[in-house]
């Protein structure tokens, strides 16, 4: 069987895309029309011919990939309801549609049930279908839906993904204000460069007097980009493409992931989190019935530029070797003491999956602490700094006015 890219609309004229197996391209656009696709494009979608896809052809997503983790949630908690229930696949597929707000993420189980009905297993449907969902979530269904824990599997994994909302939701609101107050320093920037500065500069010229230093610079930048808005635009434009296209390839983002680790408050945080993120995988995929060699890969995996990576990787083999993973973990000074401790002692009594969910639920309150205090000491410091130089711009103003009035009375 071969892989087909294709694109198209679906019989409710919305548009659909993905990839499809097929033995040939007669095959693969038979089976397309049998769903009721429209077909418009359709080709080889080999791994060589995956590997090349121009940048304009790829999905700008600003940094957030996938469905929202409140989506994916409500979602996986649902799924694991309705396989209590013991209801055909296509049923319950059928109900998951139904009852999804998100529209792509109504249509992906749409393309599922049709890739589910032409015989392709339910994680395999879910994956090529599209690539909203967490590949997280398809692990834990593949292996859930094989050794029949889904319901449980698919509870834990809703259970992880809304704490990890609320920590992305408290940090977003906690940078709210200074985010308005960034605004107010650009805004009132451009009011005094645009505006104000070329307004007062002719008073002090008419009067023979030079214009004070605080002036004299915003007129200069008014000067400036009145001359070159052209090149400052498109340099501006230059380097958010260059920096999309960079950040977005596999080197790029380790780079960045790198960079951050480094940076003083931002890099603590950032470890935390991806110590959390594969330590809640291994014990999602653990209580699935994923043997421990694969599951410390598979949470690998799910963190391509996490510093811990390897570690897991390496760990993964020394189980495979006949040693103890613990033995990697141990050697890692940067980990935390209490994942060495716990997962120590977690796999010497071969107890590690009640021991990860303890484990997840220490590591996600220090994360939370940890965001808690930088964000209050982060807000405070912002706040003061904008604000002073909000004031400084004031009193630049302020300042030159009342040299105005000396001049004149």
């Amino acid at each position: 069987m071969a892989r087909f890219n294709y694109k198209g609309f679906d019989a409710d004229g919305n548009a659909d895309d993905g990839y499809i197996e097929g033995h040939d391209t007669t095959d693969a656009f038979a089976i397309l029309q049998s769903r009721g696709v429209v077909v418009i494009e359709l080709n080889d979608g080999s791994a060589e011919h995956n590997s090349i896809v121009p940048w304009y052809s790829r999905e700008i997503n600003f940094g957030i990939r996938g469905y929202n983790l409140s989506d994916q949630a409500a979602f996986s908690e649902l799924l694991g309801r309705l396989a209590e229930l013991n209801l055909p696949l296509t049923e319950m597929l059928r109900i998951l549609a139904t009852n999804s707000t998100n529209v792509k993420m109504r249509r992906h189980v749409q393309r599922t049930t049709a890739r589910v009905m032409d015989g392709e297993d339910l994680a395999k449907a879910f994956g090529t279908s599209g690539d909203g969902f967490s590949e997280l979530f398809l692990q834990i269904l593949r292996i859930g839906f094989v050794a029949n824990t889904l319901p449980r599997s698919m509870q834990n994994l809703a259970e992880y993904l809304r704490r990890a909302d609320e920590t992305r939701s408290q940090v977003v609101t906690s940078l709210i204000y200074p985010g308005i107050l960034i605004a107010a320093v650009f805004t009132l920037l451009a009011v005094i460069a645009g505006f104000l500065a070329p307004a007062l500069a002719p008073m002090f010229s008419s009067l023979g007097k030079p214009v004070p230093n605080g002036l004299a610079f915003f007129l200069t930048l008014s000067t400036t980009f009145k001359q070159y808005w052209y090149l400052l635009l498109s340099s501006a434009g230059a380097a958010i493409v260059v920096s999309f296209l960079f950040f977005g390839s596999p080197s790029g983002q380790q780079r960045k992931a790198r960079f951050l680790l480094r940076l003083p408050l931002i890099g603590p945080i950032r470890r935390d989190a991806f110590i959390l993120r594969h330590t809640a995988a291994l014990d999602i995929l653990l209580s699935s019935g994923m043997p421990l060699p694969e599951a410390l890969v598979a949470a690998a995996d799910l963190g391509s530029a996490s510093p811990f990576k390897e570690t897991f990787n390496a760990a993964a083999i020394e189980l495979r070797s006949g040693r103890r993973a613990s033995d990697v973990f141990n050697a890692d000074t940067r980990l935390p003491i209490i994942f060495i401790d716990l997962f120590s002692v977690g796999e010497e009594a071969n107890r590690l999956n009640g021991t990860l969910q303890t484990l997840v639920n220490i590591l996600d309150q220090s994360l939370r602490r940890r965001l808690q205090k930088t964000l209050q000491f982060l807000t405070p410091l912002l706040t003061v700094v904008l604000g002073g130089i909000i004031g400084i711009l004031v009193y630049s103003v302020m300042g030159a006015i009342l040299d105005i009035n000396t001049i004149a009375f």
